[in-house]
């Protein structure tokens, strides 16, 4: 009977002691050969316990340079791995026990470099998390896609050195800019719905869903000069111009409305500001067959993009860091 490919799992964290045993816990309980696995943590400073649970659950512990991205913490735990194929897991998730075999599954086809999926969220989560869970529904088939999110995603090591790993330069959106390289080498990219995670980072509140956001929309430019223009990315490249406009026009509008009563340029603006709010959202409301939150979902599409365009801005020192701690959700 043939061996089971070797998987080498690697989970950057930093101060993650009320998750980490969990994530840990999820992929000892993987319904795979538990020799054929080997656990690697990526510790990026944490000052709390972390690091002393990890080790006491049998995870190998690394420690990288300081002040660095997580495509760096990520490429530093893929050179010590051993396996065949590389699991990137981030500490604030948990895996169901079939997923690493549904996803080893998709490597019967050569040309697949890389599998994952979207997330589900745990119970009794905020609305903002449930309303915001509906624009995934339509991903919940097993595909061929662009990209998948890389907060769970298992790459074949060989594709994975090929182009270099990931892009250590991108704060944010690494892994769209890593899938996309992929893509470039003819490789499929899978998003496989039967693969279940569970995200504990799901933001809970309006203002952390527009913080993460603005993170995220951090490298969104600098991905594109990385990796070249997608069309599917036109859209994010977009919008941040698009309300930036819209903003400025707001602005002026509402002098004019104040100071000389007349309100029909800013109702005018106002309405355009929404237009695509409302667009995305009635998308995403037919691909999951649910209306009952188009409204909700519309008003956070526009919270959306609103942090995507003051992630032009650059961030603050300060800011950075704080944003820093929250880099693995």
């Amino acid at each position: 009977m043939a061996s089971k490919p070797f998987v080498s799992f690697v989970i950057p964290a930093r101060n993650e002691e009320g998750i980490i045993a969990s994530c840990l816990g999820g992929l000892q309980a993987l319904d795979y050969d538990k020799a054929s696995i080997e656990i690697i943590v990526v510790d990026d400073g944490s000052v709390d316990n972390t690091a002393a649970i990890a080790r006491s659950m049998g995870a190998r512990l690394l420690t990288p340079p300081s002040d660095v991205t997580i495509s760096a913490l990520r490429n530093f735990g893929a050179r010590e791995a051993r396996g065949d194929y590389l699991a990137f897991i981030d500490a604030d998730c948990v895996l169901e026990s079939d997923w690493l075999m549904n996803a080893l599954s998709h490597f019967r086809d050569n040309q697949v470099a890389c599998v994952g999926s979207y997330p589900t969220i745990p119970k009794g989560s905020s609305w903002v998390s449930r309303t915001w869970e509906l624009q995934r529904r339509k991903m919940a088939r097993s595909k061929e896609v662009e990209w998948v999110p890389s907060g769970t995603f298992l790459v074949a090591r060989q594709a994975f050195l090929e182009i270099q790993g990931l892009d250590e330069s991108l704060v944010t959106c690494e892994d769209v800019d890593f899938c996309y390289r992929l893509r470039k080498k003819q490789y499929k990219i899978i998003s496989d719905g039967a693969l279940k995670w569970i995200h504990f980072g799901e933001p809970s509140t309006l203002l952390e869903f527009f913080k993460k956001e603005r993170w995220r929309g951090r490298s969104n430019y600098q991905g594109f000069l990385s990796h070249g223009l997608n069309r599917q990315e036109i859209p994010s490249l977009l919008l941040p111009v698009y309300y930036g406009v819209v903003l400025a026009c707001l602005a002026s509008t509402i002098f004019y409305s104040v100071f000389w009563g007349k309100h029909i340029p800013f109702l005018l603006t106002a309405g355009v500001a929404l237009l695509p709010p409302l667009f995305l959202s009635l998308r995403a409301s037919v691909a999951a067959d649910d209306y009952s939150g188009l409204i909700r979902l519309a008003f956070l599409y526009l919270v959306y993009s609103l942090a995507r365009t003051f992630a032009l801005i650059p961030a603050r020192r300060d800011e950075r860091s704080t944003v820093a701690l929250q880099r693995f959700s």
